[in-house]
């Protein structure tokens, strides 16, 4: 089947599955869109953050500064104020 170059750029910020055959018209195997998960994934940084080649994001390397449970309005409400203390 032939696709665009628009439907698989509007596709292109997901991870592709692998899958090589079609077991339906449109399914992965059918598409192969997606990007390639890039190796590697993620980089410690040295700081106590790493980043996300994939996504382009870094976060803290330790995110558990709950110390322990928080439900989600703790963990809503503490976001806005988390540091990596660096």
């Amino acid at each position: 089947m032939d696709h665009s170059s628009f439907e698989n750029s509007r596709l292109s910020t997901v991870l592709h599955t692998d899958q090589k055959k079609a077991f339906i018209g449109s399914d992965d195997g059918d598409l192969r869109v997606g990007k390639t998960c890039p190796e590697p994934r993620i980089t410690e940084n040295g700081d106590d953050t790493v980043t996300d080649h994939f996504s382009g994001l870094m976060r803290a390397k330790n995110a558990n500064k709950a110390n322990g449970n928080a439900d989600w309005e703790q963990k809503y409400s503490g976001a806005g104020t988390f540091t990596t203390g660096v």
